[in-house]
């Protein structure tokens, strides 16, 4: 039988390995704050200025990268 690579880990950072894994982050949300944050993903505002111009600064930097 072939070894995995995990057989010769230390059972303490397999574990930890997994449960990092598979932990999840669980927020409750009230029926009003839940329509609020649907409505934002449906149906999303434009960007601001700011955002405009933080994104054409990032793209300038990404073309420039390029070269």
């Amino acid at each position: 039988m072939k070894r995995q690579w995990r057989d010769s880990l230390p059972m303490g950072k397999m574990q930890n390995k997994t449960t990092r894994k598979h932990q999840h982050e669980v927020i409750v949300l009230s029926e009003r704050d839940r329509a609020v944050f649907v409505t934002a993903l449906v149906n999303p505002s434009a960007p601001n200025k700011r955002l405009v111009k933080a994104s054409q600064a990032y793209m300038e930097i990404l073309k420039n990268k390029k070269r």
